[in-house]
């Protein structure tokens, strides 16, 4: 039998049963963001801020001195809405067998969306400040520009994050830096760092 020219013997197209899914990152900065929930309804929520109090010493018959304990108010406001859409065409429905799976991850799908959206935005934060602004609280900068090879993250500029950090206070517990691998691949390259990270 003449296979080239007779097409029923050799199917040319074959149409897998399975869907191949993409690969995708981790996402991991929507877990350490604190999600505020009680914003029944209005655009802009004010939150007050409260200050420390003071000890002083007392003289007998003096008037006790008083300290306000609201120094000011943080303040959120929405600004933007997310939206997601998609389409199906009748005859993919009617066509296609692989309807009931492209329907089922639906949600699943829509919900990564909405998760790496909420990532991208939560990492861009940090542009919303002039690139001159080093944002200084405590005597510590808290914005630093990498001092590395074309702004990489050098070990430096991990020390000076820590030390950002202590002069503020901040728990050591949970402390957590986000890096992309380029970053990660040059700091595992120093000792010191990675036995830091065995030792963690």
């Amino acid at each position: 039998m003449d296979t080239t020219t007779n097409s029923s013997v050799i199917r040319t197209d074959v149409w897998s049963q399975e869907i191949k899914d993409i690969l995708q990152e981790e996402l991991m900065l929507d877990q350490k963001v604190r999600w505020i929930q009680d914003f029944p309804d209005g655009e802009t929520l004010h939150i007050p801020t409260l200050s420390e109090l003071n000890v002083r010493d007392y003289t007998e018959g003096s008037e006790v001195t008083l300290d306000d304990v609201t120094t000011g108010e943080f303040t959120l406001a929405i600004d933007k809405y997310y939206e997601s859409g998609f389409i199906i065409y009748d005859k993919f429905k009617q066509d296609s067998f692989y309807i009931n799976e492209v329907t089922s991850n639906f949600v699943g799908k829509l919900t990564r969306a909405l998760a790496e959206k909420k990532e991208f935005d939560i990492s861009a934060l940090q542009s919303e400040q002039g690139t001159t602004d080093q944002s200084e609280i405590d005597g510590a900068n808290h914005r630093l520009v990498g001092s590395g090879t074309d702004n990489v993250i050098a070990l430096v500029d991990v020390a000076k994050a820590k030390f950002a950090l202590d002069k503020s206070n901040v728990s050591k517990v949970g402390r957590v830096a986000y890096v992309d691998p380029s970053t990660s691949y040059q700091l595992t390259q120093i000792d010191d760092v990675i036995r830091q990270d065995k030792a963690a």
